[in-house]
């Protein structure tokens, strides 16, 4: 089919570029106006991605923002605190020993908020706690990405090469590696609050 277009296969091991061949690429293309600023920026920014780790980009434990689990598990009062606190939407729910067993997102409580019967006491159902995977600290971002892609989770646990969890990895946090801010503006500096 490709030959009916005049097309050429040829193959990939003679068509594969270094990063710095790709980079004065994507400069003159930018250069020659191929490429605009946002494009540009975006390209530039998943190249220099390449050898970076999840160590590089995880919050450390002392600056995540959880959820105590208590006796029976998080409350409703807990979490509008936290969002009340950070405006974030995720949390990662910790024992009272500091072990992560998972995250609570928002939106998967909101009928529990909305219920009238229901108060600051209410306990969270372990039920809408979903699974924080761990992401080893050496694997690359984009081995990191694919991970939490594939588990469906917005948060990972960053371990050490012990199996030792020493933050926690946003997916959010990951793309923006890759392609630059997805924040609005209600998010807050990440110097003023970690980033979950």
């Amino acid at each position: 089919i490709l030959h009916a277009f005049r097309v050429e296969t040829v193959d990939e091991l003679e068509t594969a570029y270094t990063p710095g061949e790709l980079a004065g690429m994507i400069a003159e293309s930018r250069s020659e106006g191929m490429l605009d600023a946002s494009e540009h920026r975006r390209l530039t920014q998943a190249l220099t991605t390449r050898g970076r780790t999840v160590s590089e980009v995880a919050i450390p434990l002392a600056r995540v923002r959880s959820l105590p689990h208590g006796r029976v598990g998080p409350t409703l009062g807990e979490l509008e605190l936290a969002v009340a606190q950070t405006g974030f939407s995720r949390y990662p729910v910790r024992t009272e020993d500091g072990v992560l067993t998972g995250y609570l997102h928002v939106k998967d409580v909101l009928d529990a908020v909305l219920d009238e019967g229901a108060g600051p006491d209410t306990v969270i159902p372990a039920a809408r706690v979903r699974s924080l995977p761990a992401v080893s600290c050496s694997e690359s971002l984009d081995v990191a990405l694919s991970a939490l892609r594939r588990a469906s989770a917005h948060l990972g646990r960053a371990v050490d090469p012990a199996g030792v969890t020493v933050g926690v990895v946003a997916l959010e946090d990951l793309v923006e590696e890759f392609v630059g801010t997805v924040r609005d503006a209600t998010h807050r500096q990440p110097d003023q609050v970690h980033r979950p």
